[in-house]
C-alpha cells in the first residue's frame, strides 16, 4: 500500500539520511530566498488567540485547538478531520480521515491496494485525548468547555466526507464546548469567497488555488458565528497592510532547540496583515492557517490576500498571521505541503503521536510567531 510505505520511510529515514548531509542544500534554499524581516513588535493581545483554517489547516487548527487550549478562545474548522484522526499513521490520514478522492491519484484505489475502510473512532480519539491531559501533555480539557468552536464542510466536498464532519462534532461535544451549528455551504473543498474572477465553484473541476468565487464568504459566517459580527461590518483590505516575514526565527522542534524552516517542511517566509490602526498596539491576534497544496507562492497568495480574512481585520482591529507550509519530497516527507497531521514532521522523542501534543515543533513555531506580535516595540 503506497501511503503505508510513505509511512515506514517517514519512520526510517533518520536513520538511513544522516541530518548533515542536508545542510548545504538547506543553506542554498535558505540563501536564494527573498530577504525578509521578522514579525514586528506591536503589543498585540496573545493571551487568548483564534485561529481557523481549510483542510489540513483546519486539522492543525484543532491540534492547537487542544494542545493550546489555555490559550485558544475561539476555532473555526472548514473541511478537515478530527483531532487525532491519523493516530500517526499517514495511510489512516488518507483512507479513514478522507475520502481518498480523484484528486490524489486520479481515480479510486482499489480495496486490494488501500486495505479496507473503516469509520472514525471518535469515541477512541476522545479518549486518547483525555490520556494526552492526564499525562501532562496537553492542558486540562476543561478548557474546551470555554472555547466556541465553528464547523464547516462544503456539501459538494470529495475530500472531506461527512463522517469526518461528524466526528469533529462529536469531539468537541464530548468535552462542552460552545458549538454553533454545522455550517453546509454548497461548495467543494476550497475557501468559498464573494469575490468574483476566481477559480469554478461548481465542483466540476479543481480549482487550483482552493479559493474559489462561490458567492459566499465563508470566513465573515464564520466570524459571524464566533464573534456575532454583523455582514455589513466588512472593511476593505488594505494592499499595504499585508506583509511578508521571516518566519526562520521562530522555527523550534522543541522549546530552545532551532530548526531550519525546510527541517519541519515550512517555507522560509509567511504572511501578516496588520491594519494601520494596530501600530499602536492593543490588537487582537487571528491565525490563519492554509490547506494542502496552498503553499506555493501563487496559492499562498491567494489565500492570504483574497481569503476573506484582511477585510474584517481591517474593520475589528484584528491582526492575522499567515504561516506557510511547502512541499518537501524527501525529508521530511510532505510531498502536497500538507500540515503536520499524521506525524511527518521530526520530533525530539519516540512518540509517534507527538504532532498533535503540546510542544510539537509545527505547533510550537506558529505559537513563537503569536508570541513575537505581543512584544512592544523596541524590544
Amino acid at each position: 500500500m503506497i501511503y503505508a510505505f510513505h509511512y515506514l520511510f517517514r519512520r526510517l529515514e533518520a536513520l538511513v539520511i544522516p541530518r548533515n548531509s542536508l545542510l548545504l542544500a538547506t543553506f542554498l534554499i535558505s540563501a536564494t530566498a527573498v530577504a525578509a524581516e521578522p514579525l514586528p513588535p506591536v503589543s498585540a493581545h496573545t493571551e487568548r488567540i483564534s485561529v481557523s483554517g481549510l483542510s489540513s489547516g483546519a486539522a492543525m487548527a484543532t491540534q492547537l485547538s487542544v494542545a493550546y487550549s489555555d490559550r485558544v478562545a475561539a476555532v473555526g474548522m472548514m473541511a478537515g478531520p478530527p483531532y487525532g484522526c491519523a493516530q500517526g499513521a499517514s495511510r489512516t490520514a488518507v483512507i479513514n480521515c478522507l475520502t481518498m478522492p480523484i484528486e490524489y491519484f486520479g481515480f479510486e484505489l482499489p480495496a486490494w491496494m488501500t486495505g479496507p475502510r473503516e469509520n472514525i473512532a471518535a469515541d477512541a480519539l476522545i479518549a486518547s485525548a483525555r490520556r494526552y491531559a492526564q499525562a501532562k501533555q496537553i492542558p486540562t480539557l476543561e478548557n474546551l468547555k470555554q472555547q466556541k468552536v465553528w464547523v464547516s464542510r462544503g456539501r459538494l466536498d470529495k475530500t472531506v466526507g461527512p463522517k469526518a464532519t461528524q466526528a469533529v462534532q462529536d469531539f468537541y461535544q464530548a468535552f462542552g464546548a460552545q458549538l454553533t451549528p454545522l455550517d453546509e455551504p454548497p461548495v467543494p473543498h476550497t475557501l468559498p469567497t464573494d469575490k468574483t474572477g476566481l477559480g469554478a465553484c461548481d465542483g466540476k473541476q479543481i480549482d487550483a488555488d482552493y479559493v474559489s468565487s462561490c458567492g459566499i464568504d465563508n470566513v465573515g459566517r464564520m466570524f459571524g458565528h464566533l464573534f456575532g459580527w454583523p455582514a455589513s461590518a466588512r472593511g476593505n483590505a488594505q494592499a499595504a497592510s499585508l506583509k511578508t516575514f521571516d518566519q526562520s526565527p521562530y522555527i523550534e522542534s522543541s522549546p530552545g532547540k532551532k530548526r531550519s524552516p525546510e527541517a519541519l517542511s515550512m517555507a522560509t517566509t509567511g504572511h501578516v496583515y496588520i491594519p494601520a490602526s494596530c501600530a499602536a498596539g492593543g490588537c487582537q491576534v487571528h491565525v490563519a492557517i492554509h490547506g494542502c497544496q496552498q503553499g506555493n507562492d501563487a496559492a499562498f497568495d491567494a489565500y492570504s490576500r483574497l481569503g476573506g480574512y484582511n477585510e474584517w481585520a481591517e474593520t475589528h482591529r484584528l491582526i492575522v498571521l499567515y504561516p506557510r507550509v511547502i512541499p518537501s519530497s524527501l525529508s521530511p516527507y510532505n510531498p502536497r505541503g500538507c500540515w503536520d497531521w499524521w506525524g511527518y514532521s521530526p520530533v525530539d522523542s519516540s512518540d509517534l503521536l507527538a504532532y498533535a501534543k503540546r510542544g510539537a515543533p509545527q505547533m510550537l513555531s506558529i505559537m513563537n510567531m503569536v508570541q513575537a506580535l505581543s512584544l512592544k516595540p523596541g524590544n
